[in-house]
């Protein structure tokens, strides 16, 4: 199976919106509303190391956003209590979420491997101004 039909087809299966493309058209991705609590998956385009056409190695970029509040403080600023900040409510979650399930299931059929990945913490992203993580990945497929 293509890679991104089968990050297409997990990332549907958590109930996520799913959307595949350069940055520049992900900005124009609009969330349903100003309270909207969907999980949006942004995938880059793929790069493929066919070097070993057995075992193509697919990298690049995908990120896990979520809507925010432009206004709302990032972890304890100006005294406000830490569990209401963007780290607790839309980013940590996302952290725990890739290391544990979504790798899981991502591998779970034996066809493909993490072997490498990589977060990083996004804050007001898009215009939408969106909270979550990016994430570098490199996968192996075994056709």
């Amino acid at each position: 199976m293509n890679i991104v039909e089968k990050l297409r087809e997990i990332t549907e299966g958590f109930g996520w919106k799913f959307f595949y493309g350069r940055k520049d058209f992900q900005n124009l991705v609009e969330a349903d509303s100003e309270d909207d609590v969907k999980w949006y998956f942004f995938l880059d385009p793929i790069t493929t190391d066919d070097t070993n056409p057995n075992i193509p190695i697919h990298s690049g970029y995908f990120m896990i956003l979520s809507k925010s509040d432009l206004d709302q403080i990032y972890d304890g600023q100006k005294e406000t209590d830490i569990n209401n900040g963007k780290w607790r409510t839309n980013i940590l979650p996302k952290r725990q979420f890739i290391k544990n399930e979504f790798r899981n299931a991502i591998e779970c059929d034996g066809d493909l491997e993490v072997t490498a990945s990589r977060v990083t913490d996004v804050i007001n992203f898009f215009d939408e101004n969106f909270d979550g993580i990016l994430n570098s990945f490199s996968i192996k497929q075994y056709v």
